[in-house]
């Protein structure tokens, strides 16, 4: 049953994260905005089960919507807990660790939507 409660927990989670990435599409759509949307990590880069579903929810969200995702889930794939302050937030050291993760895929990103 516990099992049970925790998908349910998860299925709403991500219904309601979709609903407003929805609201904000409607946002962006309506002042002609293309995102560049990032996944998250956490500090033992796999996270846990809501985390994982949330960065799936994203890409699908993306692909679907012809959106940009850099997928930082997936390029991170070592613990970093050195550069977390807690469980969820990066130090300075860790704010440039990820900068040299994304700049790449970034600037080629930014390069696409400005041409």
């Amino acid at each position: 049953i516990n099992q049970f409660v925790k998908n349910k927990e998860i299925e709403i989670l991500v219904a309601n994260y979709l609903s407003k990435l929805k609201l904000l599409k409607n946002q962006l759509d309506q002042r002609d905005i293309k995102p560049i949307f990032i996944t998250q990590i956490r500090y033992d880069v796999l996270g846990d089960k809501k985390l994982f579903f949330l960065n799936q929810a994203l890409k699908e969200f993306c692909l679907r919507n012809n959106y940009s995702v850099i997928k930082l889930d997936e390029m991170i794939n070592q613990p970093i807990n050195n550069f977390f302050i807690d469980e969820d937030h990066v130090d300075k050291n860790g704010s440039n660790y990820i900068a040299l993760k994304i700049y790449p895929k970034l600037k080629s990103e930014l390069k696409y939507l400005l041409n």
